[in-house]
């Protein structure tokens, strides 16, 4: 798992530096303009202000992408169950998943008759249903 929080911040300070020289990029561009607006060059002005807007709404755009991102890839604690059940006396019990544990693997004894109880299913416990009125 310390692997994927080094992905995560290297790919955070890949996205901000890269915003940053969008930044940076797109104020030159905005300062060219200004100084070639007043030296009377209007059109070569109004090409260096497109190119300045264009670049800060890039970097707003990249911003708000990665914003988006990370929020996906926090992801929540999974509650994985297993099932065991008695062979013999049908005894059955849910308890959480367990590293090691796959279906038909023996696990511990039965409490009502003593037998080895087997692990039938193993799935994720299903989120409550959000109710809609």
């Amino acid at each position: 798992m310390a692997s994927g929080g080094r992905t995560i911040s290297l790919m955070l300070l890949v996205f901000i530096a890269s915003a940053l020289i969008m930044i940076f990029l797109s104020a030159q561009s905005l300062f060219t303009a200004y100084e070639l607006y007043y030296q009377g060059l209007t059109e070569q002005a109004l090409y260096y202000f497109i190119y300045g807007i264009i670049g800060l709404a890039l970097a707003a755009y990249t911003v708000l992408q990665f914003r988006k991102r990370t929020s996906l890839l926090a992801m929540k604690e999974l509650e994985i169950i297993t099932v065991t059940e008695c062979q013999k006396c049908d005894f059955k019990n849910i308890r959480k998943f367990v590293k090691g544990d796959f279906v038909m693997k023996e696990a511990d004894d039965c409490p009502k008759c003593k037998k080895p109880i087997l692990i039938t299913a193993i799935y994720q416990k299903p989120e409550a249903k959000k109710k809609t009125s």
